[in-house]
């Protein structure tokens, strides 16, 4: 999910913000164009005739790359008639804002756990087409009233194996604030909900089991032991960045990151022990001109022919249960669903319920 260069807000601070934020529309590669709308199975071979242009929206990168890759570009050959333009970054307040001017021009948005339930989804989302989208077929959890999973990941530490050879690896999230043993700068997401407290946490002793509800204050006292040992990121392409340029010793990352420079031959090795496994996900703006379209397009991604297909680009893996069987056997050592025995999940019920409150203090404690 390589953002892209530039300064970009965190999903926190648009959603505070309540603005468009600093991002302006960025265009992502050519105009794409190809046809029709796919069989409600999401197979892409039926051709209703329909004339369509849709924007898809997502984070950029390698990811988003890998999302045409898997499913725009087949999607558009298939169904001729429609056209699928491409824009980047997400940014939360952009659809909100979106909704409320009744000027939607975004109409598929790839958005992160953080994002699309009750609180975050009632207002500014469509309800997903379940009579297209097979809802028994997505993992437990991942198929809601405004939202549906479209791939799993994991949230993971990652060090520079030239600082920390095979035997003095750092080995969990205790050795992560472990700053005399681990010496080095510290990579962390400034974002509340991306996994930095349930860190601190578990380096203090909480069971993965029983982090939630956050106690926000043991969370912020054990940030504190590190806190001027920190190098904040705000986009997946800085947090790789900060590991392969050896800016930091260990860094907090998304896996399909770390894979992206260790194809590039960074000295960087990813530690599954303790790791956030989660999703992204495909919502529709209210007030999108193109909802039917939109959702066959949902439909055929998410379906089980089509839904592992993402993993042969980058490995995220498939949220479709009747898909997981199709991802390349060679992909699979590199997917977090492989280790999700070493796993928690992030809780997504709660952020979207208490939210608000943990990003004050959040806040404050950055700026103290």
């Amino acid at each position: 999910m390589n953002e892209g260069s530039g300064s970009r807000y965190t999903r926190d601070e648009f959603l505070r913000r309540g603005a468009l934020g600093g991002a302006g529309l960025v265009g992502l590669g050519p105009v794409l164009a190809a046809c029709g709308t796919p069989s409600a199975g999401g197979g892409g071979d039926s051709n209703s005739g329909g004339k369509a242009t849709l924007t898809f929206v997502s984070f950029g990168g390698a990811y988003q790359k890998a999302q045409a890759q898997a499913w725009i570009e087949p999607y558009m050959k298939a169904n001729p008639g429609i056209k699928i333009v491409q824009d980047e970054p997400v940014d939360y307040a952009k659809v909100q804002t979106m909704v409320q001017s009744g000027n939607v021009t975004w109409d598929i948005v790839d958005v992160g756990n953080d994002f699309g339930l009750e609180n975050t989804g009632a207002d500014v989302l469509e309800p997903i087409d379940y009579s297209l989208v097979k809802q028994d077929e997505i993992v437990e959890g991942g198929a809601s009233k405004y939202r549906v999973a479209n791939m799993d990941y994991g949230v993971v530490m990652a060090y520079r194996t030239d600082k920390f050879p095979e035997g003095q690896a750092p080995a969990g999230w205790i050795d992560f604030f472990d700053t005399q043993k681990f010496p080095g700068k510290r990579g962390f997401w400034k974002d509340v909900g991306g996994g930095i407290l349930e860190f601190a946490l578990i380096a203090d002793g909480v069971e993965p089991d029983k982090l939630y509800p956050l106690d926000m204050d043991r969370a912020l006292r054990k940030l504190d032991t590190i806190k001027k040992d920190i190098v904040y990121w705000e986009t997946g392409a800085q947090s790789a960045q900060l590991l392969a340029d050896g800016e930091v010793t260990i860094g907090h990352s998304w896996n399909g990151r770390i894979y992206d420079i260790q194809q590039e031959k960074a000295p960087v090795e990813i530690v599954w022990n303790e790791f956030a496994l989660t999703s992204d996900f495909f919502v529709v703006p209210k007030g999108s001109k193109n909802v039917k379209e939109a959702m066959k397009f949902i439909a055929y991604a998410m379906s089980a022919e089509n839904n592992a297909k993402l993993s042969k680009y980058i490995p995220y893996s498939p949220t479709n249960e009747q898909a997981k069987d199709k991802v390349d056997s060679s992909k699979e050592k590199d997917l977090a669903t492989t280790y999700a025995d070493k796993s928690f999940r992030l809780d997504d019920e709660y952020f979207d319920k208490n939210r608000k409150d943990l990003d004050r203090r959040f806040q404050e404690w950055l700026q103290a």
